[in-house]
């Protein structure tokens, strides 16, 4: 795999195994796991690859959450399509609340996005 031109709709095998190299090194909860990625990333413990590298990788990983967001997006339309004159009144504010998450959702992944393309 070249990290360099990482941009795929889904994770790499090479993204998948780094997050597992990092956790059969040290079994631990999230933020600590954060912190041993960090680790192994500035040393060029896993496979040679820099933090730069791994960085390319990442950047992939967020173009599939992007696409994941987004086909979310349609199903929530398309539920509400499928509720109008057929659902309960009811169930109006869960097609609403589903849909404001799934935005948030989207723009907040677009943001982390940005953030990764600009570094």
């Amino acid at each position: 795999m070249d990290p360099h031109n990482a941009v795929s709709a889904t994770p790499s095998p090479d993204a998948i195994d780094f997050v597992r190299f990092c956790y059969r090194r040290r079994r631990v909860g999230w933020p600590e796991l954060y912190d041993e990625m960090c680790a192994v990333a500035g040393r060029g413990l896993f496979r040679g690859y820099d933090a730069d590298d791994l960085a390319g990788i990442g950047i992939g990983f967020s173009l599939f959450v992007v696409v994941l967001a987004a086909l979310n997006l349609i199903l929530d339309f398309d539920f509400i399509d499928r509720g109008i004159g057929s659902a309960p009144a009811e169930l109006e504010w869960l097609a609403a609340f589903g849909l404001v998450v799934t935005l948030i959702w989207l723009y907040m992944e677009i943001l982390r996005l940005l953030t990764k393309l600009r570094r």
